[in-house]
């Protein structure tokens, strides 16, 4: 099924209410065994060129900050072990916030202090809090 869902994906995430139904899916009990990889699909459908992916429409956005939400609640432990999905998650969340999205610094603290909670295994640079940046980078 992974590699179906991967084909699809590369095929009809540029669609805001694909993405939308792609997240509910993940963020389901049935998902939940692909949301790592579907946190890759999502980026790389994000960092596509000419993506045109509104957060605003289709519910696309809230099916995406529910999606992070569920991985806070349940996945914490595999993203600290995983770091492309990690990486992409907290791309997403960025972009959620570039985008405008009132909830998504929160969301953003949110994962920050989840992924760094153990034994510093994420540490923001100085410089990077300084300057405001929110990029995060491993030991």
């Amino acid at each position: 099924m992974r590699g179906k869902l991967a084909t699809w994906a590369k095929a009809h995430l540029k669609r805001a209410d694909n993405l939308a139904g792609l997240c509910h899916f993940l963020a389901s009990p049935f998902g939940a065994p692909l949301r790592s990889d579907g946190l890759l699909w999502i980026k790389a459908a994000l960092e596509a060129p000419n993506a045109a992916i509104g957060f605003h429409r289709n519910g696309s956005g809230d099916a995406l900050v529910d999606l992070i939400l569920t991985i806070l609640q349940n996945d914490v432990a595999a993203m600290r072990k995983r770091v492309d999905a990690r990486t992409a998650l907290l791309d997403i969340a960025a972009a959620l916030a570039s985008a405008g999205r009132p909830d998504a610094l929160t969301i953003q603290d949110r994962l920050r202090a989840a992924l760094m909670s153990q034994q510093g295994v994420w540490s923001l640079t100085t410089a990077a809090v300084r300057s405001g940046h929110r990029s995060c980078r491993p030991e």
